[in-house]
């Protein structure tokens, strides 16, 4: 069942559902990639500020973070804007701008209701208006279920692309990619 969401621009006062959302997405998803020690140490007093310097951060840069609102309050949030520098893809070359979505989480109760699909949709909506003619992100390469979403969204797997040290652990991440001209 699709559940209404509206997707908006995050900002500063949102930093605490923000930490909220990142921790719970974080010890659900991740459960079985990550340390447990590591992601029971997640605290949201400790990350909210955080949140608030990237909410910031990321607007100055013209980058995005967005919030997905249900009846319930915010249920999940996505990050997007510039693609790294020296990162390849299956079209780079001229006349080419690579975006990239930086996470994509929504909170375990209102996952497979429409959520990421819809945030994935404004994602691809603002970079394409922004003039990038392609996206890419990464996501572990044991998050299976994030695999079958990404592929499910016409994602096209780019292999594996970096190895990340994570709370003490060398984990492999997993590329997907868009051409922005090919999305439904």
């Amino acid at each position: 069942m699709k559940i209404s969401v509206s997707v908006r621009h995050a900002a500063i006062e949102d930093a605490a559902d923000l930490a909220r959302m990142h921790r719970a997405t974080w010890q659900h998803a991740y459960r079985d990639v990550l340390p447990a020690s590591f992601l029971q140490s997640l605290d949201t007093t400790e990350l909210e500020p955080n949140w608030e310097k990237d909410i910031t951060k990321y607007q100055e840069a013209g980058n995005h973070i967005m919030l997905a609102d249900t009846e319930h309050g915010a249920q999940g949030f996505v990050m997007f804007g510039r693609g790294h520098e020296g990162v390849t893809t299956p079209a780079t070359g001229p006349g080419h701008k690579l975006g990239q979505i930086y996470s994509l989480y929504v909170m375990p109760n209102f996952q497979k209701h429409g959520l990421g699909k819809t945030m994935m949709e404004i994602a691809f909506e603002v970079l394409g208006s922004e003039s990038y003619t392609e996206v890419y992100l990464t996501t572990f390469e044991a998050n299976v279920a994030a695999h079958r979403f990404y592929e499910r969204q016409g994602g096209i797997n780019a292999g594996v692309e970096t190895i990340a040290e994570i709370g003490g652990e060398n984990v492999l991440s997993r590329a997907y990619w868009w051409p922005l001209t090919l999305q439904p």
